[in-house]
C-alpha cells in the first residue's frame, strides 16, 4: 500500500509541475489555460490528501519491530521443508543456521590445525575427533529440534570452540623460535588437554545418537563429572598458553 501511495504522490506532483510550467512559459488560450489550472489544482489536492497517509505509514513502519525472517529465496527448499517438519519457526531457523554456520567454520579450522601439525594429527589418528565433530554436526542438522539438548549444547558452545582455541594457541607457541623448559612443559600438557577434549567430543556424539534413554541418562550423569574437569583443565591450559605466548612476545621486543 505504501508503494501505491508514493506512486500516486509522484504522479500528482509531476502533473502539478507540468501544468505550472505550461502556465508560466506557454502562450495558451483562455480555455486551455483554464483546463491546465484545473488539472494542476486537482493534482495538488490529491498530493496534499495522500501526503498525511504516507507520513503516517512511514511513522508506523519506523515504530514497529522488524521481523527476523528466513530468506526463502536463498534457502534450499528441501532444507526449509526439513526445518518446518522439525517444528522450527522462522526465527528458530535463523538462529539454527547461524549457530551451525559458526560450528562449520570452527570444524574447518580445527581440521586445518590438525592437518598442519604432526603431533595434533597423531592424537586425531587415535581419537578421530575431527571426523566425530563432522558426524556430530550432521546429526544435529538431521534433528535440528534437538539443538537445545545438553550434548548438542556442550559440543557447539564449549568443547568445539575450546578445541579450536587450544589448537590455535598450541600451533602459535610451537612456532616460537626459542622455547624454554616451561614452554615445552606447557605444550606437552596442552596435548593432554586436547586429547581429553577430543574424547569429550566423542562422548557428546555418543550421547546425542544414543537410542536408549535410560542409558543416555546414566551416561549424561557420568559425562557431567568428567566434563567439569576437562573444561577446567582446558581453561587453565588456555591461560598457561597465553602467558607463555605473552612472555615470548615480551622477550622478543626486548631483543
Amino acid at each position: 500500500m505504501d508503494k501505491n501511495l508514493k506512486r500516486v504522490m509522484h504522479i500528482c506532483a509531476g502533473f502539478f509541475l507540468i501544468t505550472l510550467a505550461f502556465s508560466m512559459i506557454s502562450d495558451v488560450s483562455g480555455g486551455v489555460s483554464h483546463i491546465l489550472a484545473m488539472v494542476g489544482t486537482l493534482s495538488l489536492s490529491v498530493f496534499l490528501i495522500t501526503l498525511p497517509f504516507h507520513i503516517l505509514q512511514k511513522h508506523r513502519q519506523s515504530r514497529s519491530p522488524k521481523k527476523e525472517a528466513v530468506d526463502v529465496d536463498k534457502l534450499d527448499r528441501k532444507m526449509l521443508a526439513h526445518y518446518q517438519k522439525a517444528g522450527l519457526s522462522d526465527s528458530d531457523v535463523v538462529f539454527f543456521r547461524k549457530t551451525m554456520n559458526e560450528a562449520e567454520t570452527q570444524i574447518r579450522q580445527l581440521s586445518k590445525n590438525i592437518e598442519d601439525t604432526p603431533k595434533l594429527k597423531a592424537i586425531d589418528l587415535n581419537i578421530d575427533f575431527v571426523k566425530v565433530s563432522k558426524s556430530m554436526f550432521a546429526a544435529i542438522v538431521k534433528e535440528p529440534q534437538r539443538l537445545s539438548e545438553a550434548s548438542a549444547g556442550d559440543f557447539l558452545y564449549r568443547h568445539l570452540p575450546t578445541l579450536v582455541s587450544l589448537t590455535d594457541r598450541y600451533i602459535e607457541i610451537s612456532h616460537h623460535e626459542v622455547k624454554t623448559t616451561d614452554t615445552w612443559e606447557v605444550l606437552a600438557k596442552s596435548l593432554d588437554v586436547i586429547k581429553s577434549l577430543g574424547n569429550q567430543v566423542r562422548e557428546d556424539y555418543s550421547l546425542f545418537v544414543a537410542d536408549d534413554l535410560d542409558e543416555m541418562d546414566q551416561e549424561m550423569s557420568a559425562a557431567t563429572d568428567s566434563l567439569s574437569n576437562a573444561q577446567k583443565d582446558a581453561i587453565k591450559m588456555n591461560e598457561a598458553l597465553a602467558k607463555v605466548n605473552a612472555s615470548y612476545e615480551k622477550n622478543k621486543e626486548q631483543h
